[in-house]
Order: C-alpha cells, then structure tokens, then sequence
C-alpha cells in the first residue's frame, strides 16, 4: 500500500471537497446554474455534469481498487515507476491546483482582477498536465498496463484536461478576459 500517496488524496481530497463548499454555498443560483457556467445551455451543464460524474468513478477506480494505485504494486517502467513519491506529487498537483481554482473563479466573477483571472486559467492548466502525465505514465507499463488505472485515469482525464482545461478555459477567456483585450 502506498501510504503517502493515501495520505494525499485524504488530504488533498477533502481540502477540495471544502473549497468547493466554501465557495458553491455563495453562489445563489447554487451549483447547476451557477454564474461559473458562463452561459452554457443546460444541456451541455447537463452533459459537463455527467462527465464530473465519471470523473469521479475514474478517481476512485485508479486510485482504490485492489490493482489501483494505491493497493497495487509499484509500476516497473515509465514516468511512474521511478519513485512512488512521483504519483504522490502529480497526485498532490492536481489537487493543489484544484482547490486554486474556485476560488480564483468566484474572485474572477467578483473582480474585475487580471491576476485572479491568469491564476483560475492557469490552475485548470496546471491540473491538465499533472493528469496527463498521471495517465501517460499510466501506459508506460509496457509489459502488463493496468488496465483499470488507465480506464479510471483517462475517465478522470476527460473531464480535467477536456472539460476543464479546454472547454471551461476557452469559455472563460472569451467571456472574462476577453472583455479586456483590445479590439482592433
């Protein structure tokens, strides 16, 4: 059992929980129409819902299920098998940057700030590249993949990098920090 990286997640994980409370419990339209949706149709909140959904079975599939990164063994190539210390900070990474990000949102819509505003986008982009290299390393096990770290990583993935890193992203720079730029 990886007990640090445990250690991790308990933490890291329950600081998110907090910070998203903390910071959803203000908003008064509550989470589904919630202004950080900048717009969006229902149906694409709705869709965007469902993938936070599998994200979440994704977390929990790759990292506790017997063969998961927490009771599984030690991968033996790649980015992951260097140190078990190396999924305890890209883990860590994600969750730091995580917890960054609503509050830097709610601080974006509160503030008309350019800092909070590159720090939100750049949370969201932090937490992007720690899981790709997460799942990345993930399929370097050239001999026998973990094929449930992989499924939950890439479900996880869809939603970090693609909903969150892209999606939201783009949104928000177009409605938030677009305001700012100048039009020529």
């Amino acid at each position: 059992m990886d007990v640090p990286l445990l250690v991790t997640i308990v933490l890291g994980g329950l600081a998110l929980i907090v910070c998203y409370v903390v910071v959803f419990r203000k908003e008064k339209q509550g989470y589904i129409k919630s202004r950080m949706w900048m717009g969006y149709p229902k149906s694409i909140v709705y869709m965007l819902i469902t993938f936070q959904v599998l994200a979440l079975i994704g977390f929990f599939m790759a990292y506790f299920t017997p063969g998961g990164l927490i009771f599984g063994k030690s991968p033996a190539e790649g980015l992951l098998s260097r140190g078990r210390w190396v999924t305890s900070l890209l883990t860590g990474i994600f969750l730091i940057s995580s917890c960054v990000w609503p509050f830097m949102a709610a601080r974006s819509f509160n503030r008309d700030d350019s800092l909070s505003r590159f720090v939100c986008a750049a949370s969201l982009v932090v937490s992007s590249i720690a899981i790709m290299l997460l799942l990345g390393g993930s399929v370097e096990e050239i001999e026998k993949p973990r094929v449930i770290v992989v499924t939950g990583l890439l479900l996880l993935a869809i939603t970090v990098v693609l909903a969150d890193g892209v999606m939201w992203n783009a949104r928000f720079i177009l409605t938030k920090a677009g305001s700012t730029l100048p039009v020529e």
